[in-house]
Parts: C-alpha cells; sequence; structure tokens
C-alpha cells in the first residue's frame, strides 16, 4: 500500500538502490499512558533551553523536529560499526509519523543513508538519547564513508540523555 511518502510496500527506491522503510503513523490524539502526543506540540518554547541547559535550544518547534535513534551492530564506534537501523519520528499536519529505515545487508547502506538523508533535510532540529555522544556522530561517519553529503551537518540538538540523568541522579 502506498505510505503516501513515495514509499510502496515498505521499499524506497533510491539512486543507490532499494531500502527498507517500516512506517506507521499515528493521530496527534494517540496516548501513550495518559499523555498525547498533542501535548508535545503544546510545551512552551523555552522547554528544550532548560532541559538541555542550553539557550541556543531557547524556542527549538518540536513542529519541526526530527526524533531521531539509531540501533548498531557494536558500542565502539568507527568504520567497522554499522547504523543497520535508523528511526525518525517527526510531526507532520495531524500527524505522528515514525519512519524506520533498516539495512538487511551491508551493501544496502548507502540507499539507507540516502533515504534518510532525505527525511533528516527537513529538520533543523534534532532530539536522541546519547545522541550527542554517539547517534549522530556515527551516523555522520557513516555518509563519510559512504561518500555522501548530510544535508543537516549540525542542526539545534537537544540530547535527553543528560537532563535524565539529573532527574534520575540518586535514585
Amino acid at each position: 500500500a502506498d505510505l503516501g511518502i513515495g514509499i510502496e510496500d515498505g521499499i524506497e527506491e533510491t539512486p543507490y538502490g532499494k531500502c527498507y522503510v517500516a512506517a506507521q503513523d499515528f493521530p496527534l490524539a494517540h496516548q501513550h499512558g495518559c499523555v498525547s502526543l498533542a501535548s508535545l506540540l503544546a510545551q512552551p518554547a523555552t522547554l528544550c533551553s532548560w532541559l538541555g541547559k542550553d539557550e541556543c535550544l531557547r524556542g527549538m518547534d518540536f513542529a519541526a523536529t526530527a526524533f531521531f535513534d539509531v540501533e548498531t551492530t557494536g558500542l565502539a564506534g568507527g568504520v567497522g560499526t554499522y547504523a543497520f537501523l535508523a528511526g525518525v519520528g517527526y510531526f507532520d499536519g495531524d500527524y505522528y509519523r515514525v519512519r524506520q529505515y533498516f539495512m538487511r545487508d551491508p551493501s544496502e547502506e548507502p540507499a539507507l543513508l540516502y533515504a534518510l538523508n532525505k527525511l533528516l533535510s527537513r529538520f533543523p532540529n534534532v532530539v536522541t538519547f546519547n545522541g550527542k555522544c554517539f547517534d549522530w556522530p556515527l551516523i555522520e561517519t557513516r555518509y563519510i564513508l559512504s561518500r555522501q553529503r548530510l544535508d543537516v551537518p549540525d542542526p539545534a540538538h537537544l540530547d535527553l540523555l543528560h537532563p535524565a540523568r539529573r532527574f534520575w541522579r540518586g535514585r
């Protein structure tokens, strides 16, 4: 079935070959526990700068943010560590969309990176968990090694690892 973003039956065609994409859309009224997705959009513009203790994040708009995570073949980083799964969640009109790009074989990495870049380049902001130290540098390395360019080289970046550590410190 057509998912509305140029992906049919989970396969996206790129100039580098095929990329497998799992897609799921949630209405903004969708709730996880007692919190709806729409409630995130209603947060004050100063929330990110407060959480990240970074004035550069003041005014970060969740409607223009990619929530990003990767799963990798290891934790060491470097040239031998692949991001075999890259997930992106984002708000789009009345929906929160989740796209998971899955590398079924290392030969599919250029296609995955191309498709991922096409989506990430739409967002000036990114939210991760341990992304500043691991996810984002790993992805930047994978783009360099594949001789592709990441079109969002320095987004406003809120890494939730640090506020989570402060919040749960001593517990």
